[in-house]
């Protein structure tokens, strides 16, 4: 079913229930993956307690995807109409989730309000779900990736599936420009993703909002491109702050670089959160409330655990 190019208001987006008992749902929207990744997730999720769902068609293969697109969109259409899944988990990133934009059904996402969980690539499923269904997705380690990460980071992956609690944010070496309070809906993820969004129906909007930015593998000079295109399109347009993740394999001038092209915003920029393709990937709410303190710590009232 092809989306309607209608865009939601900028209403606060609706938190998904908690998974608690329910499945964690897989679904590949991207690339395909290693088959021994998949099931060193799996066995990580099971020994954490979770109980698994996910179709044979998930190991499809059609060029560099994990399958047809429109059957990728079909798979992710079912998981979330399934009352069994509590939450929606990518298995891999990589490329390919822009291509399902136009066959998903943002309305039947909306009506079975659950968090889609992953990062990279899926950061396109992220956006448009917080902007057209206007619902809290989870920025945070894909299935493949969780097993490779520190214990901190499959904590708060797991504190957040069962429980919808985000513990504060702090980064780590923290550089802050600016620093100041800003309050807003955490918006963002991976900075090529997003900015292969714009100029779609799909380009997710910065208003009032706290972007969050990672990259991996991209030279200084791409960033800077990158970060030109999103300026002269106007996304940057009222924005509240930046809280920027890792940079990883970019290059020792790559955060000058991105500091030098956010210059011009004249909003705070807290930097080293461990989000992103690091060895530490925190999860975090996309489309929530979050306030970022003048140190540098990033909250979330109303999810944080008591």
């Amino acid at each position: 079913m092809a989306a309607s190019v209608k865009t939601t208001s900028h209403r606060a987006s609706k938190m998904p229930p908690a998974c608690m008992e329910r499945a964690v749902g897989l679904c590949a929207p991207a690339s395909h993956f290693k088959r021994e990744d998949f099931e060193a997730g799996v066995r990580l999720l099971e020994a954490r307690g979770f109980r698994v769902k996910f179709s044979p068609r998930l190991f499809e293969r059609k060029g560099f995807f994990a399958g047809d697109d429109r059957a990728r969109a079909a798979e992710l259409h079912d998981l979330f109409a399934d009352p069994e899944v509590g939450a929606v988990l990518a298995v891999r990133g990589g490329w390919g989730s822009l291509r399902l934009m136009e066959h998903l059904d943002f309305g039947l996402i909306r009506r079975h309000a659950k968090p889609l969980v992953g990062f990279s690539d899926v950061t396109t499923l992220l956006a448009a779900i917080c902007d057209r269904a206007g619902l809290v997705a989870f920025h945070g380690p894909t299935l493949t990736s969780l097993p490779k990460l520190d214990a901190a980071s499959v904590d708060a992956f797991c504190l957040a599936l069962r429980e919808g609690f985000f513990a504060p944010l702090r980064p780590d070496k923290p550089h802050l420009v600016r620093p100041r309070e800003a309050v807003g809906r955490l918006i963002g993820g991976n900075l090529a993703t997003l900015e292969s969004l714009m100029g779609t129906p799909y380009a997710p909007r910065a208003e009032g909002g706290l972007l969050l930015l990672e990259e991996i593998r991209e030279r200084p000079y791409r960033l800077d491109r990158m970060l030109t295109s999103l300026r002269l399109a106007g996304f940057f347009e009222g924005l509240r702050a930046v809280v920027l993740g890792d940079l990883v394999q970019c290059g020792p001038p790559a955060l000058a670089v991105v500091l030098a092209a956010l210059e011009g915003l004249r909003v705070p920029i807290a930097t080293g959160f461990p989000c992103g393709h690091g060895g530490r990937n925190v999860v975090v709410p996309l489309g929530a409330k979050a306030e970022l303190a003048a140190d540098g710590t990033l909250r979330f009232p109303g999810l944080e655990p008591v």
